[in-house]
């Protein structure tokens, strides 16, 4: 079961970061900056997902490796994506310098949290604020009241709430976080805000 959710999870990523480019014109730089940025993270989700299945977690070097990927997923990929997701939806770009800026913001306040001992603080935060922002970003100047398009955003939500809050490993309201359905709510969720953003993406201009 754990392989085969891996598997749709490096599916639905890959995926999801493709639907980005499939515009009836072609990107500005602006947007570009943007859907790289997401591609890059889909990129970093989907290895998180499939590298694990090549991997003996009962080894101690595979152990280290492991938490490290699982890190990279839960404190840089999904804390990114949202910010990107957040940009598109405020009309707002930035330069690759500046996005790599932010990355290395994202990495060093995973890094002092740890230091300090507050990693379950920090886990918490990320779980709960990317929901949030996650849910902005998904209904903040929202244009189009179809019953389709409000249920895409309201299950895009959800989903991704229930992976974050429910089934991930480095935070869960549950007592035994599922990493299955996490890959499971988690891929569905990747797949809708595709769908959403692809049309606000284009109208990014330079």
């Amino acid at each position: 079961m754990l392989t085969l959710t891996s598997l749709v999870l490096v599916i639905c990523s890959l995926f999801s970061a493709l639907l980005l480019y499939r515009q009836p014109s072609r990107l500005s730089d602006r947007s570009k900056n943007i859907a790289g940025i997401i591609s890059v993270c889909c990129t970093f989700i989907a290895a998180a997902a499939l590298l694990p299945l090549f991997f003996d977690p009962n080894s101690e070097d595979s152990e280290v490796f492991l938490l490290m990927l699982e890190n990279l997923l839960q404190y840089l990929a999904l804390p990114l994506l949202c910010s990107a997701y957040l940009s598109i939806s405020l009309a707002k770009s930035f330069s690759r310098a500046t996005w790599g800026r932010w990355s290395l913001v994202l990495l060093a306040i995973f890094e002092l949290c740890r230091r300090a001992e507050v990693g379950d603080y920090y886990s918490a935060t990320i779980a709960m604020g990317t929901s949030l922002l996650f849910a902005v970003s998904l209904f903040y100047r929202i244009t189009d009241y179809s019953l389709s398009s409000l249920l895409t955003r309201f299950l895009a939500t959800i989903s991704y709430a229930a992976s974050a809050l429910l089934f991930a490993k480095n935070y869960s309201l549950l007592e035994t976080p599922d990493v299955s359905y996490f890959n499971l709510c988690l891929g569905l969720a990747l797949i809708l805000f595709s769908l959403v953003f692809t049309k606000k993406l284009a109208l990014i201009k330079d």
